[in-house]
């Protein structure tokens, strides 16, 4: 699903780390290009933290190699970007630490380095813990499958949505939970 500006609108600061941390630690390594340089949309398909965060209505390749200030600064005088750079000036602390751990760090360490950040920030890490090892439990899944047997119990594991995605029903405050297979 591709991340609209109305729903980048609605995101708070949690939200914004909850997005980010939780589609790191599923994809599960970086989004580079051929050379190792860190992408915020690699070849094949993968993304850097603040990858996630673009709208495919912005996206352009002219983006890559760039920090989300320089980004900022480049989208900020566009007529379809200001919208945008509004958003990453907004968060731009958080998203050059998001950048940092992408980028710097292994992705075995990215667990740990998120779960750091959310506490210097004072943010919950209820993301972070649910996605312990999401590859492992996807291997786990996959290899049990291909042995030909299934699992005596369906892997499933409840996220709740962050806020800017619940439907607005009125002042009535609504809460919901997906369930996301892992087999």
């Amino acid at each position: 699903m591709d991340i609209s500006m109305d729903m980048l609108e609605r995101m708070d600061t949690q939200d914004v780390f909850d997005y980010c941390a939780s589609h790191m630690l599923m994809q599960g390594k970086r989004g580079c290009d051929e050379r190792g340089k860190c992408m915020y949309r690699a070849p094949g398909g993968g993304r850097c933290a603040v990858g996630f965060l673009i709208p495919d209505s912005i996206y352009s390749p002219i983006m890559e190699h760039r920090y989300a200030g320089d980004l900022a600064a480049m989208l900020e005088t566009t007529w379809y970007g200001h919208r945008f750079a509004r958003f990453l000036r907004a968060h731009i602390g958080l998203l050059h630490e998001l950048q940092a751990i992408h980028d710097g760090r292994e992705p075995g360490a990215w667990q740990t380095e998120l779960y750091a950040l959310a506490q210097r920030r004072g943010l919950d890490v209820t993301v972070v813990r649910l996605l312990r090892n999401p590859v492992r439990v996807v291997l786990a899944a996959r290899e049990t499958t291909l042995a030909g047997t299934r699992p005596s119990q369906p892997m499933f594991y409840a996220v709740p949505l962050p806020s800017f995605m619940e439907a607005d029903h009125g002042s009535k405050k609504h809460e919901e939970t997906r369930e996301v297979s892992t087999a």
